[in-house]
């Protein structure tokens, strides 16, 4: 096997689904990797992979063999010397030939590889190169990888690194002290994500620049080519001009990127962050107080499919969306969406099920607030909006229904129908409802503005009350729960009903026919994901709990026919995360 990044990327990848154990301090094979590097993937603790495999192959319905560690120690020939409770990692770095890529044409670069070393921990050099039937030489040895050429020299502190290339070995002298300067480069932010993380990801994207804006510019050729033949190029011209600034202000500002991965008996969750250069749209972006939290908590506490909250109230943010939607070429009218922007400081959206299921309108138990500093004049927006509709679709009635005792404003939108289409009034009833258009209540609260979309009354007045910090969505004890696991400070975040979801869809699979012989606990938790602000820095987290994970593993063996092993001293409790 030569060592190069796919091949031992992908072994990596692997193994790395069998690190079920709880959070970890930095690597200790990070001290060993240079401050140059293109990037690295570090794993505190290989012995944990193995001891959680057969655990994590039962829950998740895989075959054992495919997560064991000794496959890809027997596909390079290792056998022994090998320091299984050690820290390993596989690292990129820069060379002659990656330099040359980063002045090709688009589309070469991408093909290219830069040198990468394989630092393995060792506790007996001459034992570990025994593997090869090989004696410790003067420095750099020579082996045969899966009849590839591979060397391999001894690296003070316990490791031994291979690369396919011996000039990448004559420089790489694995010296200590890139702990401290990696630290110094990942933060605060991404020291965090080190710290939760059993296997780590470290890019430097200063250095990986060049790579990332070759690809965009690609990417958005390609685009704009499919755009062209769907006869669509001028009409995407406006979004194609604000993905390209907003991809290039990524890659000019961005600093370094930090990916971790943990996972335990509660779930798998995947953290990430992203430090930007000093002074930078950016980082001004991320020095900003995160009140995702806050809006999720006017939400009603009502079963949901799915719900967000985003927090639009910092200046940063603000002064990032606007050049957005500036260089996307949206036009600055009364009804535009810089104007909806201005006078609105966030919002939260709760897409609901409703009680006679999906059938019954997905979006008709939809309920949104909106935070706004002048509800009064977001009404007017809204109102502006509805007036522009397209052959005066739609319509506004101030307080015009009594809704627990509150006056509502009611408001609708014609959506007109294809009179070629015999489905289209199907499936706007499938959409909204009986109606079969968008309509709801609006109403101004308390620091902003409560909206549904459905004319419910119930829903309005559970609404209303959420607004107030009654019985809201925030309080509920599966959402803390995962909360916990996700960054902190957080600028949006979402949720999906994972029990939503199921109670919504496995009635339509049974109907099909599938055999859906799955039980939904009443108390499965949601999936989570979170965008966080800390110290400058961009936090990003997802967190999918254990429970959602072994649901739809029995749901996917069940669609197959199979039934799902029983693990082991399992009780079919439901486990605290």
């Amino acid at each position: 096997m030569r060592l190069t990044c796919k091949p031992v990327l992908g072994a990596l990848a692997s193994t790395w689904m069998l690190a079920l154990s709880a959070g970890a301090a930095m690597p200790p094979v990070v001290d060993r990797i240079p401050a140059d590097a293109l990037w690295f993937v570090a794993v505190e603790d290989i012995s944990k992979f193995q001891k959680n495999a057969q655990t994590l192959a039962q829950v998740a319905g895989l075959p054992s063999q495919s997560l064991n560690v000794d496959t890809l120690l027997n596909q390079m020939g290792v056998t022994k010397g090998f320091k299984k409770d050690g820290s390993i990692a596989m690292i990129a770095l820069p060379g002659p030939e990656w330099d040359a890529a980063m002045n090709a044409e688009p589309g070469a670069a991408e093909k290219s590889e830069p040198p990468v070393v394989l630092l393995v921990p060792t506790d007996d050099y001459g034992t570990f190169l025994g593997n090869w039937s090989k004696t410790p030489g003067q420095g750099i040895d020579e082996v045969s990888i899966q009849g590839k050429a591979n060397f391999v020299k001894k690296v003070e502190g316990g490791y031994a690194a291979i690369a396919p290339k011996k000039e990448t070995l004559d420089k790489f002298t694995g010296a200590p002290g890139g702990a401290a300067k990696f630290k110094d480069a990942m933060g605060a932010a991404g020291a965090g994500v080190a710290d939760r993380s059993d296997v780590l990801l470290v890019a430097n994207m200063v250095a990986l620049r060049p790579l990332g804006e070759k690809a965009v510019a690609k990417g958005l050729e390609r685009a704009k080519s499919q755009m062209a033949m769907m006869g669509q190029a001028g009409d995407g011209a406006g979004s194609m001009s604000g993905i390209q600034w907003l991809t290039g202000t990524f890659l000019k500002e961005a600093k370094t990127a930090i990916v971790g991965l943990n996972m335990g008996g509660s779930g798998f969750g995947m953290d990430t962050a992203v430090t930007w250069l000093p002074d930078t749209m950016m980082s001004k972006v991320f020095a900003a107080k995160g009140g995702a939290a806050e809006l999720l908590a006017k939400l009603p506490a009502q079963p949901y499919l799915f719900a967000m909250a985003a927090d639009g109230s910092s200046e940063g943010l603000r002064a990032f969306v606007k050049s957005f939607i500036k260089e996307s070429g949206v036009k600055d009218e009364a009804n535009s969406v810089m104007a909806w922007f201005d006078r609105s400081d966030g919002m939260s959206v709760s897409l609901g099920l409703s009680p006679g299921g999906i059938m019954s309108g997905l979006f008709a138990s939809t309920s949104m607030y909106v935070k706004s500093k002048d509800p009064a004049a977001y009404i007017e927006s809204f109102k502006t909006g509805l007036a522009s509709a397209p052959d005066g679709g739609g319509k506004y009635k101030d307080a015009a229904v009594d809704v627990a005792g509150t006056k509502v404003d009611v408001w609708d939108l014609k959506v007109p129908a294809d009179p070629n289409n015999p489905m289209a009034g199907q499936m706007g009833s499938m959409l909204y409802g009986p109606g079969g258009q968008p309509g709801g209540y609006a109403a101004k609260t308390e620091g902003g503005v409560v909206m549904t979309m459905g004319k419910n009354s119930n829903l309005m007045a559970s609404a209303l009350k959420a607004a107030k910090g009654e019985e809201n969505l925030g309080s509920n004890a599966l959402i803390k729960q995962v909360a916990e696991k996700l960054p902190g400070n957080r600028m949006a975040e979402l949720w999906i009903g994972s029990k939503s979801i199921l109670d919504a869809v496995l009635p339509f699979a049974a109907m099909s026919g599938m055999n859906v012989q799955v039980d939904v606990p009443d108390n499965l938790p949601p999936v989570g994901a979170a965008i966080g602000a800390e110290s400058g820095a961009m936090r990003m987290g997802m967190y999918v709990p254990a429970p959602v994970i072994k649901i739809f593993t029995e749901l996917a063996n069940s669609m197959r026919g199979e039934a799902r092993p029983p693990v082991e001293g399992e009780d079919g409790g439901q486990p605290r995360f």
